[in-house]
């Protein structure tokens, strides 16, 4: 899902299911743009491109459902992506008694 901020404002996502990755893009002059989220995202990477394409980090944070004030320089974007949760799997397959390598 694409999300442009075109102005210093509060991008508010209620209790719908987002997809497993987000692009922010900041086309404002803020040096961060906020969103408030309805529901807990989970553990998340956050690479983080300047307005010339250059990388200037990656992150990784939970995005929990409140008010989150994110770092993105003008004119450049934030990915987004979702961590899977491999405890999940490890747990389920032995639970199951399936060894995992």
């Amino acid at each position: 899902m694409v999300i442009a901020f075109y102005a210093d404002m509060l991008l508010r996502l209620g209790n719908e299911e987002l997809p497993p990755e987000l692009l922010l893009v900041n086309g404002s002059y803020a040096s961060e743009v906020l969103i408030e989220l309805g529901r807990d995202f989970g553990e998340v990477e956050a690479e983080i491109i300047d307005c010339c394409g250059n990388r200037l980090r990656i992150e990784k944070m939970n995005l929990d459902a409140r008010l989150h004030a994110l770092g993105v320089p003008p004119a450049g974007h934030m990915r987004i992506q979702r961590l899977q949760a491999t405890w999940m799997l490890e747990v389920g397959c032995s639970m199951l008694g399936v060894e995992i390598d």
